[in-house]
């Protein structure tokens, strides 16, 4: 069996290492990665110098060899650079998703406690806006609440002021017709006297006829005035009782006129005091309300407070759109770098198949060259991530 040729061992060797570095790079992680790159460099570096040892004859040869080693070092050392790149990109990229998806679900929870809570508030004020509605009942000329409740209280005030005025008027009236009455007991008091009287002229006439009677014919003219001093004290006294009845019957009138306005007066000014009490009352109630009604607004006010803050918390959430579009167009970036460092790469493994080919090792070198650039550019363009913050709460952002 014949040995393989310097070019299949020089391709043997490289493709070993290229693929252990690149597999360590992306499915590796941290001192472990570096090792198995290690490794990989190590054994294709013995291939090398196996081959060398092998093939070394002469002065020429050995310089030749050794040109060749430092051109392979070359195309060793940017691989391994190129899997150590691949690697922190491929990490970076691993690292900036999951600062996404770790945004991207506070910034969803942010929103949503943010609308839960403007939602509580909203039904918090659309309750006592009507309670509100309820308890103050609007007036059709537009009277303020405070102007209302001090224009019913004065008119309730005037109202009990005016009955128990009449209450006291009533028992004035009281007074003046218990005097009516008795004046009138007085009236009847000097009839009876005037009722004596009459009693005693008719006596004292019946006693003048009975004397003219005895003087016989001498008497005559004596007797005829007793008789008319008779009928006149007997007319005095039916004119008495007839003036005493009329008195009798007013004094009964004056009594019920006096029961009567004692009952009104009475029953006035028990409605006063009533109505007074039941309009403290309602004044007290009124008082309440208004109260209340200042209570629910302070509460509205706090409540619309708590809004602003809930809305801007939702505002200031709502800029995670910013961060991720920024972080993810920096994966696109690491992503795209990575593609041309592939494309490189496969120019490089097309230079090693030419120079092992026996064409030379310039186009090698080129590749070499040009792997290395790519690799400069793409430190450069993903070296520093746009957003600095690990959480949406805080931190700054920097707008496109």
């Amino acid at each position: 069996m014949s040995k393989p040729s310097r070019a299949t061992i020089i391709v043997l060797g490289l493709s070993w290492s290229v693929l252990v570095g690149l597999g360590a790079a992306f499915f590796l992680e941290g001192n472990v990665a570096m090792a198995t790159i290690a490794i990989g460099v190590g054994v294709g570096w013995a291939v090398l110098t196996s081959w060398r040892g092998e093939g070394a004859e002469g002065p020429v040869a050995a310089a030749t060899v050794t040109s060749e080693l430092e051109t392979w070092d070359a195309v060793e050392g940017a691989l391994r650079d190129s899997a150590e790149q691949a690697r922190r990109q491929h990490e970076a990229i691993r690292s900036e998703v999951d600062r996404v998806q770790t945004m991207l679900s506070e910034a969803i929870a942010t929103l949503t406690g943010s609308f839960h809570g403007i939602l509580a508030a909203t039904n918090a004020q659309q309750s006592i806006a009507v309670s509100l509605a309820q308890d103050d009942d609007p007036r059709q000329d537009g009277m303020g609440f405070d102007e209302f409740v001090a224009n019913t209280s004065s008119v309730m005030q005037r109202v009990v002021d005016s009955v128990i005025m009449n209450s006291k008027l009533g028992m004035e009236l009281v007074e003046l017709t218990d005097r009516i009455s008795r004046r009138a007991g007085e009236v009847e008091a000097i009839l009876g006297e005037i009722a004596g009287i009459a009693k005693q002229t008719n006596l004292l006439a019946l006693n003048a006829a009975i004397e003219a009677a005895r003087a016989g014919e001498a008497g005559r003219g004596f007797a005829v005035v007793a008789d008319e001093v008779r009928d006149l004290s007997t007319r005095t006294s039916q004119f008495s009782q007839q003036i005493a009845q009329v008195m009798k019957g007013m004094r009964e009138g004056v009594k019920g006129t006096e029961d009567a306005i004692a009952k009104l007066a009475s029953t006035d000014m028990n409605f006063a005091l009533e109505s007074k009490q039941q309009v403290e009352q309602v004044l007290h109630s009124m008082e309440g309300l208004n109260q209340q009604r200042g209570s629910a607004i302070v509460h509205l006010g706090e409540h619309a407070r708590e809004m602003d803050q809930e809305v801007n918390r939702a505002v200031t959430a709502l800029q995670f759109q910013d961060l991720v579009s920024q972080l993810i167009t920096h994966v696109d970036r690491r992503a795209d770098g990575l593609t041309r460092l592939m494309d490189e790469l496969t120019q490089l493994s097309g230079g090693i198949r030419q120079a092992a080919g026996g064409g030379g090792t310039a186009g090698l070198l080129r590749a070499v060259g040009a792997v290395r650039q790519q690799l400069v550019v793409l430190d450069e363009k993903t070296g520093a991530s746009p957003v600095r913050q690990q959480e949406v709460s805080h931190g700054e952002i920097d707008l496109f």
